[in-house]
C-alpha cells in the first residue's frame, strides 16, 4: 500500500476532471413492425415443431393501456398457467403439446418458478405467442390454429365473464410476484429507475377502473394479425411449409372430437386455413447466429 501513496492525489483529480454523467440518455432504436406474415423456418435435428409470433408494440408499464393489455393476455395464454384460450384449446382439448403462452411484454421466468424475474423492464416490448413443441405433423395445424385464436381475440374481444375473472385473479397472483423482500425490491427499484409505476402497489387500482370495452379497444389498438413474424423450428422445413397452404387437420394419439361439436368444427375451420406466404425462408440451425 504504501508506495501506492503517491499516486492518490493525481487519481483524485483526474476523476474530479471527469463529467459528473459520462453518457448520454440511451437512445435505443426501436423494432420495426413487420409489413404481412413473415415466415422463417430454422431447420435442425428434431422431431418436434417449435412456433414463436408476434410483433413489436408500443406498450410500458407507465402506458394507460397496460394494465388491459396485461389482463388481457392472462386470461389469453399466461404462462404455464391451465386457465388461458390458447392452453385449453391446443393443450387441454387437443392435447398437441405441454402448453401455450402469450405475453406482452419481454417475459423471463424466475427459476423453475411460474414468475416473471425482476429487472425484465424495456422501453420497446413485443406482443409474442409460444406454442410448445407439437409433433411435426401437428406443426401446420398449430400455427393455423394459434393464428385463428389471435384474429379470434382481435374481432370479438374477452367476453364480460373472462375480464371479470381476471380482475378479481390478478391482484392475488401480484402476492406472488412480490412474495419475497428482494422480489419486492427489484419491482420499487426498477420502477424507480425507470419512471414507471410500481405494478405491486399500482396495479391493482388500475385493474379495478377497467371494463370489458376498455380492454377489447386496447387489444384492437396494440394486436394487429395479419402483420406477424413467425419463426418455426422443426426438423423437414419444406414439408412444414407445403402443410401451411395445404388442408391439415390435427392428428389426434387418441378420439378425435365428435362430428358435429365445435372442437370438430374449430379443427374443420383451422385445419382448412391456407395460408400465404411469399418470403418465407428455410434456415439452418447451423451456424445460424454467426
Amino acid at each position: 500500500m504504501g508506495p501506492a501513496q503517491p499516486h492518490r492525489p493525481r487519481l483524485r483529480d483526474r476523476l474530479a476532471a471527469l463529467p459528473a454523467r459520462p453518457y448520454r440518455d440511451a437512445a435505443p432504436r426501436g423494432v420495426q413492425a413487420p409489413q404481412g406474415l413473415s415466415l422463417r423456418i430454422i431447420e435442425r435435428d428434431a422431431s418436434g415443431t417449435g412456433l414463436h409470433f408476434g410483433q413489436p408494440t408500443g406498450l410500458t408499464r407507465d402506458h394507460p393501456d397496460w394494465p388491459a393489455m396485461l389482463l388481457a393476455m392472462t386470461a389469453f395464454g399466461e404462462h404455464r398457467q391451465s386457465h388461458g384460450r390458447l392452453y385449453r384449446a391446443l393443450r387441454g382439448e387437443r392435447g398437441l403439446n405441454y402448453g401455450d403462452y402469450a405475453y406482452v411484454e419481454v417475459f423471463v421466468q424466475d427459476g423453475w418458478s411460474s414468475r416473471q424475474q425482476v429487472g425484465t423492464g424495456r422501453v420497446q416490448n413485443p406482443f409474442t405467442t409460444w406454442i410448445r413443441p407439437v409433433s411435426a405433423d401437428n406443426g401446420p395445424f398449430a400455427l393455423k390454429a394459434a393464428l385463428s385464436m389471435v384474429e379470434e381475440l382481435v374481432e370479438d374481444g374477452l367476453s364480460q365473464d373472462e375480464v371479470t375473472r381476471m380482475q378479481l385473479y390478478l391482484p392475488a397472483r401480484l402476492a406472488l410476484w412480490g412474495e419475497e423482500p428482494g422480489r419486492r425490491l427489484g419491482w420499487a427499484t426498477e420502477a424507480r429507475l425507470m419512471g414507471w409505476p410500481d405494478p405491486l402497489v399500482d396495479l391493482p387500482e388500475r385493474l379495478r377502473a377497467l371494463d370489458r370495452e376498455a380492454v377489447n379497444a386496447a387489444i384492437r389498438r396494440h394486436i394487429h394479425p395479419q402483420d406477424m413474424r413467425v419463426v418455426a423450428v422443426t426438423g423437414d422445413g419444406a414439408a412444414f411449409l407445403a402443410g401451411l397452404s395445404a388442408e391439415t387437420p390435427p392428428v389426434y394419439g387418441g378420439e378425435p372430437p365428435t362430428e358435429g361439436s365445435a372442437a370438430a368444427a374449430a379443427d374443420a375451420a383451422w385445419g382448412g386455413r391456407q395460408l400465404a406466404l411469399p418470403d418465407a425462408r428455410i434456415l439452418s440451425a447451423e451456424g445460424l447466429f454467426q
